[in-house]
């Protein structure tokens, strides 16, 4: 991204919201960069290649916690 990388973003986008459930997908993902991503904001981190079907099932395992919590 030209202004801001995925963390800055994260950073900029908590400071207004902080219920939105925001995955990292990225290919730097050893354990001190996923750290720094969770830090960041990020409640969940993915490496890439990613698989659509866990991204899927991450997703649905979210909106039910949104479900319950409405």
């Amino acid at each position: 991204m030209p202004i801001l990388d995925g963390v800055g973003l994260v950073k900029a986008v908590r400071q207004f919201e902080s219920q939105l459930f925001i995955i990292a997908i990225s290919g730097n993902t050893l354990h001190n960069e996923a750290t720094a991503y969770y830090d960041a904001g990020y409640n969940y981190v993915m490496s890439k290649p990613y698989n659509t079907e866990k991204l899927y099932d991450i997703i649905l395992k979210v909106r039910k916690r949104q479900l319950i919590m409405s």
